[in-house]
């Protein structure tokens, strides 16, 4: 029995012995896998045959030097190596090839742009923004101040209608099914100052646009807005609602007739108590340029004025841009400059509801490109003058009012040297409050800019120092938007963030680095403070060209404040070129304050109110009036944070004695207010002599009781 079992041992061994010779047979496949870039990959195989065995392992079927043993490492794989890898197994009776296994590599998240830091203003958006790289998918998880925000699973993060419990940090959380990789942190700022509107059509609607102004059109107590249009489309007509909302005007020419449109100023001129709006247009796209007079039927709708009323003033009179309404010659009714290429036009007002055309000025003669101007009475001298700067470095041209319907050109002075390089756009404010009124001009696009401070003598220096000369900029417009007694200055910027400098009394400023006021970029055109909700604060609204446009209200502060807004009566209605002056003491020291009346530069259109900020002034010294008519009114005593409204007194002037002793008086005033003259023999005791209603601006009255007296004083007195 031992020796058949022995036997049987043998022959089974024999057995196996012989099926182990041949070719080779793989036993066990290489197995696929996933690895993460940066490790160890090994592939196996096991195989029988005729000894002994050979291996060659491919990748994607090219043979792998080295790779001649049954086992395969891959030291720190990275992703060309992912692909299919197989073995060759060879004897001397054949070979075989196993199964492709495939090594799949995985790249943790790599972060190749981290998101930015944020400074927006209260009630804006803020966008938060990661790009990584890594296997697919990426998985993304926002956290705020460490904490995970619900829903915030996208590689952009929006923050919409930002609050102060906004501020803080943000950090992304980006990961695979090869590991995570966590984002820097970036901070939102949060500034208070203003609130970004973002609801509505005064910031939604879309177009080309290019220009805008505010002005109370319809006498409610509130500024409306308007905005013109290029690229042939119609205008826009913003109504204030009075509780933060504007309403779209769609009813009217004023509205509804396209053209490439361009500048645009209020004024009052015919002086019926309400505000009319000229508007240019030029040569765009195919049709014809056409200028126009929109006059204010005073219910809230507007009649445009054809030629056969108003004269040249309106037609097709060339490529125009901006347009300023001033009363150069000061007989009570406002005329118009308008900027145009190469032949600039002024319009006198005929004081019957028609122009004339000037032709034989230095204002529209000197043969000048440019897109605006502006009005100011620079030498206090009691006359308009006026500025504007050519484009393309043209030069500057500062035209001096000889007070006679005549202009002088300045010429000596780097006011009058200096060349501008691109679309110069001009502001005048008296930064320093000494009572002058400075000269910021903006360089455009390419800069730099310039500011010159009046001296007071009729010359100016040129300030060559600081970020707000070295920088680039249109459409200035001054403001005292911290109500700190320092008008401030904003600027345009087209495709680049807008500018934001705040004036720190002592002929300096500071650039604002935080909020959307200064971290918004858009086609930004032109500007315009205003104060929409009247609260005292100055708001600001920028036009963007075919984007959304921007308006910020002003969250105010503890600053006191004045608005003061003028009737003229012997002078034109508007007041355009009326002088307010404040003397108030604030932080412990007394200082005058100057606003003068006007369009700006027309095409950032100023509201035509005089807004002082007071500081911590609650009571102002003196307010005083400086009437284009001559007079000087003074106010004492007033108390701050008021909006007050103030009429020109009437004007009294003997005409002469006739035979029987009568006095004859002229009376001039506003047409359809109603008068009280009072007689007095001592300048004590007033009586009323007799009430009427000025129906012709300038009324005669004989005071038949005034036989044998020695002596009479007269008054008019407004009701």
């Amino acid at each position: 029995m031992k020796t058949k079992t022995k036997l049987l041992a043998i022959g089974i061994f024999l057995s196996g012995l012989l099926n182990a010779l041949g070719q080779p047979v793989i036993t066990t496949q290489p197995q696929s896998q996933t690895n993460v870039v940066g490790t160890d990959a090994t592939f196996t195989i096991e195989a029988t045959g005729t000894r002994p065995l050979n291996y060659q392992w491919q990748f994607n079927t090219f043979d792998l030097g080295g790779g001649t043993n049954a086992t395969l490492v891959l030291t720190n794989v990275h992703l060309a190596n992912g692909g299919g890898y197989s073995v060759v197994v060879t004897n001397i009776e054949g070979s075989v090839t196993s199964a492709v296994a495939t090594l799949t590599v995985l790249v943790p998240p790599i972060i190749t742009r981290q998101p930015t830091n944020q400074s927006v203003s209260l009630g804006a958006t803020a966008i938060f923004s990661v790009i990584a790289g890594g296997t697919s998918p990426l998985a993304y998880q926002w956290q705020f101040n460490g904490e995970d925000l619900a829903n915030a699973t996208n590689r952009t993060l929006g923050v919409t209608n930002v609050q102060l419990s906004h501020a803080g940090n943000y950090v992304a959380i980006i990961f695979n099914n090869a590991g995570t990789a966590t984002s820097k942190p970036a901070v939102l700022e949060v500034d208070p100052t203003f609130t970004k509107i973002t609801s509505g059509r005064v910031v939604n609607d879309l177009g080309g646009r290019l220009s805008c102004a505010w002005a109370d059109y319809d006498d409610d107590g509130y500024l409306d807005l308007f905005v013109t249009s290029l690229d042939n489309q119609t205008n826009f007509l913003y109504h204030n609602g009075r509780d933060g909302s504007f309403t779209r005007v769609t009813q009217g020419a004023i509205v509804n007739t396209r053209r490439d449109y361009r500048g645009i100023a209020w004024g009052d001129y015919d002086n019926d108590g309400h505000l009319d709006l000229f508007v240019t247009s030029t040569d765009g796209h195919g049709f014809p340029t056409w200028s126009y007079l929109y006059r204010n039927n005073g219910d809230g709708t507007f009649t445009s004025m054809p030629t056969n009323v108003v004269g040249n003033l309106v037609g097709p009179n060339g490529g125009a841009e901006g347009c300023i309404w001033a009363d150069y010659d000061r007989d009570g009714f406002l005329d118009l400059f308008v900027a145009r290429y190469g032949n600039d036009q002024l319009y006198h007002n005929n004081r019957d509801g028609s122009f004339t055309r000037i032709t034989n000025s230095p204002v529209v003669k000197d043969g000048k490109d440019e897109y605006q101007g502006a009005w100011c009475d620079y030498d206090n001298d009691g006359w308009p003058d006026l500025f504007m700067s050519a484009i393309d470095a043209g030069g500057n041209f500062l035209y001096h009012n000889n007070g006679d319907g005549n202009f002088t050109r300045v010429t000596s002075g780097a006011i009058a040297t200096d060349k501008p390089a691109d679309r110069p756009a001009p502001a005048w404010g008296d930064y320093n409050n000494d009572g002058f009124s400075d000269l910021f001009v903006g360089g455009g696009d390419n800069g730099p800019n310039f500011l010159y401070r009046n001296e007071g003598n009729g010359n100016f220096t040129q300030i060559t120092a600081g970020d707000l000369i070295t920088r680039t900029g249109r459409s200035p417009q001054w403001g005292d938007y911290d109500n700190d007694g320092y008008v401030d200055l904003f600027l345009c910027r087209y495709g680049l963030d807008n500018l934001l400098y705040r004036n720190n009394g002592d002929g300096t400023f500071t650039p604002i680095t935080s909020g959307s006021l200064v971290h918004d970029s858009g086609n930004s055109y032109h500007a315009g403070w205003g104060d929409y909700d009247n609260d005292g604060f100055l708001d600001l609204f920028v036009v963007n060209d075919q984007q959304n446009n921007f308006l910020y209200r002003n969250n105010g502060n503890s600053n006191q404040w004045l608005k003061v807004k003028l009737i003229g009566t012997v002078s034109n209605r508007s007041a355009i070129g009326a002088k307010v002056r404040v003397k108030a003491k604030i932080r412990g020291k007394e200082m005058w304050q100057l606003r003068e009346i006007s369009n700006g530069s027309g095409f950032g259109g100023t509201m035509l109110i005089a807004h002082f900020g007071l500081g911590d002034a609650t009571n102002i010294d003196t307010v005083r009036i400086e009437w284009p008519s001559g007079t000087v009114q003074d106010f004492h005593d007033v108390p701050s944070k008021q909006f007050l409204t103030i009429m020109e007194p009437p004007r009294l002037n003997l005409l002469s004695q006739i035979p029987d002793g009568s006095f004859q008086l002229s009376l001039t005033g506003g047409v359809g207010f109603t008068y009280d003259l009072e007689t007095s023999s001592d300048l004590a005791e007033w009586t009323r002599w007799i009430t009427l209603t000025n129906i012709s601006r300038t009324m005669t009255i004989t005071d038949t009781a005034a036989t044998n007296v020695a002596q009479r004083f007269y008054r008019a007195v407004a009701r």
